[in-house]
């Protein structure tokens, strides 16, 4: 069921490019209602279940109904085998329209509707969490755009990639990547308006720096979605940079990529969150702007799939008619509905939220049977140690798109980061 209208696109007709970017948008705080009881959502036959992404708007192209595709694969696999302790699950989709009020809006609209949990995959819950927090509600997903994931005194909140850092620190993986593509001096892009757009990037600059890098050209303003890169494509030639990272959109990276070719700018290396997925490959526009990009994922390896990717990729296929590289969206739906589901098992026969959290928290190695490239540990003690999506701490892979594939930069040897000593 959803809340508010949007249209659903299939895989063919709508492109929504894998985005790993990092977007957090200050949102306006609303009052919810009042707390529910601790079974609210749950009965003896069913469990509700809520999911916030941007399903329409201008998002969308980065998130969208993909999302809500990957999520109800696992749910439906899940229910298909009986329900979690044989109870099914309902799910409940809020469009948060890719607008900050309508974070919030979602949040407030699935609180009424008395969900037991929320995922959420999507990059403005920077103040839509709070209600969720007041009510004692689980909120699991994708922690770009909401720091707060990361605070000590807020364990409601589960992010899948392992909770962040607010501090953004600077690991060595992201240098480690660039100096192996043998990108000497290097321009850093971010959104004005998206801080931990900004933070990621600055992140990153930071860990170039760190690995004897030079940053030749640094633009924190640019903005939210844009595509018009001419002057910026120019600032970066002139500046005689020969490598970029810019934490962006998908529609803001092609056409900063395709900028900078007709530049003519020669590059060593171009990094980017998001791409790697089965449409930058079919559509040959993308897949020609694309040409030379090096894109970082967590996932594992799809052409060398483990039995928990087959198993992915299964549910996509079967559920979702999906087929080939999962996109962003559809492999963020499909992990946040595993991880709730986790958290439903931890619970026990009688799920509370008071369980699933105190019972998700004691998961230590959650990587959604090998989706993940590394391990993702929900206990306390981890809440804030650091987040790879934001500086580079977990693991994830790099592969390069040449001609009609995408090719591993490190083979079948993810990049995993350590701190680096007294680097911002």
């Amino acid at each position: 069921m959803r809340l508010t209208a949007g249209s659903h696109h299939g895989r063919t007709g709508h492109r929504v490019a894998s985005a790993i970017a990092i977007l957090g948008l200050a949102v306006a705080a609303a009052a919810c209602g009042s707390p529910s009881s601790s079974t609210s959502g749950a009965t003896g036959a069913t469990i509700k279940l809520g999911l916030v992404s941007s399903i329409t708007g201008p998002l969308a192209s980065t998130f969208g109904p993909d999302v809500e595709a990957g999520f109800n694969a696992r749910v439906s696999r899940e229910n298909d085998a009986g329900g979690v302790n044989g109870r099914k699950l309902e799910v409940t989709v809020a469009d948060d329209t890719s607008t900050a009020p309508g974070a919030v809006t979602a949040v407030q609209n699935l609180m009424r509707q008395d969900v037991f949990a929320v995922g959420s995959w999507s990059a403005l819950m920077f103040n839509a969490y709070k209600p969720l927090n007041q009510a004692g509600i689980p909120l699991v997903g994708g922690a770009f755009g909401a720091p707060q994931f990361g605070d000590p005194s807020l364990t409601n909140q589960f992010s899948v990639f392992g909770p962040l850092d607010p501090a953004f620190p600077v690991y060595d993986s992201y240098g480690k990547l660039l100096k192996s593509l043998g990108v000497t001096k290097l321009a850093s892009l971010g959104y004005g308006t998206v801080p931990s757009s900004k933070n990621s990037a600055t992140a990153f600059a930071a860990s170039a720096k760190a690995a004897g890098i030079a940053i030749c050209y640094e633009n924190y303003g640019l903005p939210s979605g844009g595509v018009d890169f001419t002057p910026v494509a120019l600032a970066i030639k002139n500046a005689g940079c020969d490598g970029i990272y810019a934490s962006m959109v998908s529609s803001s990276q092609l056409a900063l990529a395709q900028s900078v070719r007709d530049s003519g700018v020669t590059l060593k290396g171009m990094v980017s969150t998001q791409g790697y997925e089965q449409r930058t490959l079919d559509d040959p526009r993308v897949r020609e702007a694309a040409q030379g990009i090096t894109f970082v994922n967590p996932m594992s390896l799809v052409a060398e799939p483990n039995a928990g990717m087959k198993t992915m990729l299964g549910d996509l296929q079967k559920y979702a008619n999906s087929t080939g590289i999962p996109s962003f969206g559809e492999f963020g739906g499909w992990l946040t509905a595993d991880a709730l589901i986790a958290g439903l098992e931890a619970a026990g026969a009688n799920p509370t939220r008071e369980s699933f959290i105190d019972g998700l928290r004691k998961v230590s190695d959650y990587d959604a049977g090998g989706v993940l490239a590394g391990p993702t540990d929900f206990t306390v003690g981890q809440i804030g140690k650091g987040d790879s999506i934001l500086s580079g701490s977990r693991c994830w892979f790099a592969l390069t798109l040449v001609g009609d594939s995408f090719t591993p930069v490190n083979g079948t040897t993810p990049f995993c980061g350590d701190p680096v000593a007294g680097a911002k």
